[in-house]
Formats: C-alpha cells, structure tokens, sequence
C-alpha cells in the first residue's frame, strides 16, 4: 500500500455545494475512508467502489446542503481515526451487530455487500425456496451454509475451497447453484462467466457499507444522510450511479 494512503490524506470533493445548496450555513463533516474497503473482496474493483462513493456523496451534498472532506485511512487506524476525533464518520464495512449498540450508530445501508443465489442463465429458479432437493454450493468457512439451510432446509450443500471451481460446477450441470457475495458474483458473472451464469436473487441479508458514527455523536449527520440517500433512490440517481460503476447487480 503506498505511503500516500498509509498516512492521512484530504480529498476534498471537488463538488462544494454552499453555492447549490438553499442551506447557506451548510455544515462541513470529514468522512473517514478505507479505500481498500478490507475485508471486502472487490474483485479488482476498487477503484469503481471509490468513484462511486465520491460522486454518491456529492450527490448526497447536493441534496442534504453538507459539505463533506474525505480522510483515507487504513484498515487498521480507520475505527481508531474515528474514536480520537479525526473525522466525524466513516464509510465502513461494519454491520450494526447488538455487540456495536453502545459504541456505533449506522446509517441505512448505502452498497450491498451480502450473499446472492447465482445459476445458470437458462435456469429458472428464482429463490432458494424453489431449488428443493437440489444442490447448492458455498464456501468453506461461509456462513452461508446455515443461510442456505435456513431458508430451504430440503437444499443439497456442497461445501466448496473455491468459487471459480463451484461456479464451473454450476456451468457444467454438476451442481444447481452457488451462494456467493454479491460483488464477487457480480464480477464472475459480467466477465468470465457473461451469457453463462447470472445472479437470481436479491441479497439475503442486510450486509452493506454504511456510514457509521460514535454512538449519539452526530445524529444530524446521520439523518440527514439517510434522507439524501432515500431521496437519491426515489429519483433513480442511486441507480444511475451503481450502473455507471459496474456495481449493480
């Protein structure tokens, strides 16, 4: 990792919207970044997860009147940087666990990052609760082997070590389907695999990146972000944004 992202570094996004925004005393937040997004496996898509995070919040600025300063962190310092005060949030692969309750408030979910069903593009199974006495593939160490069981308890699992080789499976007819995270299936799927294999289901859990602040520190913050968000869903900006990055599924 370079040193440039190793020591703290302020992007300023080049969108200010003290001129756009009907709010003129607009308020200024720094927004912690790691833009590794460890643990995530990005499949090389880094660099669409950043762009489109900068041009997500700028839109969010727009409608929300705030200013926002991002501060690169690395993994490790990045909940540190948050508890000393250098930024008042973070953009986090964090989920709002019970264990979190006293220390984090998150905002609504503003990326998926959580398992989907991939199949065949010719198949026509729409949901684990349709693949009955069929066989499903997740990875070794997943959690989504009780996933799979939970929602169809009758499904076949395979236990795979890795995802190339149970999506070959899936291709060939060996087995029915796999349990992947949605970035990682939506690489496989629009490249290697494209025309062969798609993503059948929406996520099937809430995991994501959030926005996350000390516990009751910045509730305005919060809310206002997830306003701007919704807002930004209602007018298919969101989704705008998400295809332009090659990060819908």
């Amino acid at each position: 990792m370079k040193s440039s992202i190793q020591s703290i570094l302020f992007i300023f996004l080049s969108l200010l919207v003290t001129t756009c925004s009907s709010n003129p005393t607009s308020k200024s937040y720094r927004i912690g970044v790691d833009p590794t997004w460890a643990p995530l496996d990005l499949m090389g898509k880094e660099k669409n997860l950043e762009a489109f995070t900068e041009e997500l919040l700028q839109q969010i600025a727009i409608e929300s009147g705030m200013q926002f300063t991002l501060v690169q962190k690395t993994p490790d310092t990045m909940e540190e940087g948050l508890k000393k005060g250098d930024y008042e949030g973070m953009l986090s692969t964090l989920q709002p666990y019970l264990f979190y309750d006293k220390q984090y408030d998150f905002s609504h979910r503003f990326l998926h990052t959580g398992p989907v069903l991939v199949v065949p593009v010719s198949s026509l199974i729409s949901s684990l609760e349709g693949v009955d006495h069929k066989e499903i593939a997740v990875m070794r160490g997943s959690p989504n082997a009780g996933l799979v069981a939970s929602q169809a308890p009758h499904v076949i699992v395979r236990i795979y070590d890795s995802i190339p080789k149970a999506l070959n499976d899936v291709v060939n007819g060996v087995i029915d389907g796999a349990v992947i995270e949605v970035m990682v299936a939506n690489s496989y799927c629009n490249d290697i695999y494209k025309n062969k294999l798609k993503i059948s289901t929406k996520p099937y859990t809430d995991q994501g990146l959030r926005l996350v602040t000390l516990h009751k520190k910045n509730t305005d913050l919060l809310k206002a972000f997830n306003k701007s968000l919704k807002t930004l869903h209602d007018k298919g900006i969101y989704d705008q944004l998400e295809s332009k990055w090659s990060l819908a599924y």
